[in-house]
């Protein structure tokens, strides 16, 4: 039933998932007015599996004071195997706990796995404003002009704001409705053909308690093509899923027409993962789905990261404009640092202006650079990180000859602290919220953070923030270094 209700706010955000709701908190703390509009029925359906808060994204929620309750909720990994897919044999297997150690001396934060839809109840819990969340709101259009920006839902009601944000995910209807505006105001804005790059899918699931796994394990079955992976929670739950390169590899596709995986190949695909052994002594992975699988899904897995992400007073962020493969656990932590990233933006470029947040009314100027300074913040890093987490899907699908001898020949000669360097290297780039009203994390770290390197002026600091580094530098490079090594010789034994 239409209604013709209409509200008007600072800040419309579309999208109740991760980044909309860690967008909303933000907000909140900073009395900016806004209003979530979240198509389904309830924000924190139990859709998807699990979601990791390594320490970027952490630093960030810490400041939101959720660290304890995330403590609580989350797992932090203790085990992790890597199994031939083929033979049932251990090719890798590495002790968790220490490197959780190394991570809460270097950073100030371990990590932890929890339900996805458990992390968005806690980020739920902490919003007061219990009016400014509104379900059952599919946006239908995006209206703007030089000085407001509207969103029409299908429902009939109509939201006006300074800005739109969408938070509405890789398919999502805010980024469809701006390049539409921006075709029919300014060809040419958006540069990109709206082509979207995919090499994988992923099937997914939870199955209850198994016997032969504990809190913390991370298990991961590799053959050449596909990989299976098993995550036990802190209640011992299991998540499940199923990857598989798709054929023909490297295909495209607009980003508004993403294809879905059919039920049927869904079933076919776990058909295929049911084989995998999981040891020599005959267990497979099919043993543990035939104990009862539950909040089966499947989807593509697009990796790709827009150009430009905003026109005149609509912008996007998280999935929206940068999807990330979820095997590095990026995806969620860098929507985190991308809101966070907004938020920095406009304070900074309103504030310039002598415009407070709370303004009714914000200067199109002060949005164009906030926008543009938001673009050329964040897309390098995402960038860079969307294809590391590729290529450490390449790997896992073992789908060369070359990262096939990887996995089983050099990853067990790699130091653990080697491990934990690789991790450093892309944690460390992330930002903090910033402004008066947010305290500065004060957990103890030996590696400075990407803004703390920035923020750093007198002589002393900055000698010092170089030596620091010069030495974070040399490990990365020795890691690199040995590890071609390696490879290429014992590949020059093998082949």
């Amino acid at each position: 039933m239409e209604t013709s209700e209409r509200r008007r706010t600072q800040i419309i955000i579309v999208g109740g998932g991760v980044t909309g709701l860690s967008l909303a908190l933000m907000l909140e703390r900073l009395d900016v007015s806004y209003v979530l509009l979240e198509a389904y029925p309830i924000l924190t359906k139990a859709v998807g599996t699990t979601i990791a808060l390594l320490a970027n994204g952490l630093r960030i929620l810490d400041q939101l004071g959720l660290l304890e309750q995330i403590q609580e909720a989350g797992q932090t990994p203790l085990k992790q195997e890597i199994i031939d897919g083929n033979t049932g044999r251990k090719d890798f297997e590495m002790d968790l706990s220490e490197l959780a150690s190394d991570f809460l001396e270097r950073h100030g934060y371990s990590g932890y796995v929890m339900p996805r839809h458990e992390f968005l109840k806690i980020l739920e819990k902490q919003l007061k404003n219990r009016d400014c969340l509104l379900t059952n709101k599919r946006v239908k259009e995006i209206e703007q002009s030089a000085s407001a920006a509207s969103v029409i839902c299908e429902d009939g009601t109509r939201y006006d704001a300074q800005i739109v944000v969408g938070a509405d995910g890789i398919r999502s209807t805010v980024r469809r409705e701006m390049w539409r505006l921006a075709a029919e105001a300014s060809p040419g804005w958006f540069p990109d053909k709206h082509l979207m790059s995919c090499e994988y899918a992923v099937a997914f699931a939870t199955a209850p308690p198994s016997p032969y796994f504990s809190p913390g394990d991370l298990i991961s079955i590799e053959r050449p093509g596909s990989n299976a992976g098993i995550v036990c929670g802190r209640q011992a739950q299991l998540f499940l899923f199923y990857y598989w390169r798709l054929h023909p590899p490297h295909i495209t596709f607009p980003a508004d027409a993403i294809p879905h995986i059919s039920p049927s190949e869904r079933e076919a695909r776990w058909a295929d993962a049911a084989k995998l052994p999981l040891s020599r002594g005959g267990l497979t992975f099919g043993d543990i789905m035939a104990t009862g699988m539950a909040r089966p899904g499947a989807t593509m897995l697009p990796h790709h990261a827009f150009e430009k992400w905003w026109f005149g007073r609509v912008v996007v962020i998280g999935d929206a404009a940068h999807k990330f493969n979820p095997l590095m656990s990026q995806g969620g932590n860098n929507c985190i640092e991308s809101a966070a990233a907004l938020v920095n933006q406009l304070e900074r470029y309103l504030e310039e202006r002598k415009v407070s947040l709370q303004a009714a009314e914000w200067p199109r100027e002060a949005l164009v650079e906030a926008l543009t300074a938001l673009e050329r913040e964040r897309l390098p890093r995402v960038k860079q990180l969307i294809e590391m987490s590729q290529t450490a899907q390449h790997v896992a699908a073992r789908d060369t000859r070359l990262y096939d001898f990887i996995a089983k020949y050099v990853l067990w000669l790699v130091p653990k602290r080697m491990h934990v360097d690789m991790i450093t290297s892309y944690v460390v780039g992330c930002s903090r919220l910033k402004g008066k009203a947010w305290d500065r994390p004060d957990k103890e770290h030996s590696i400075p953070w990407g803004d703390e390197w920035e923020e750093r002026k007198e002589e002393e600091e900055e000698e010092e923030a170089s030596s620091s580094l010069l030495s974070l530098t040399m490990i990365l490079s020795t890691v690199v270094i040995s590890l071609l090594a390696i490879t290429i010789g014992l590949w020059r034994r093998l082949v």
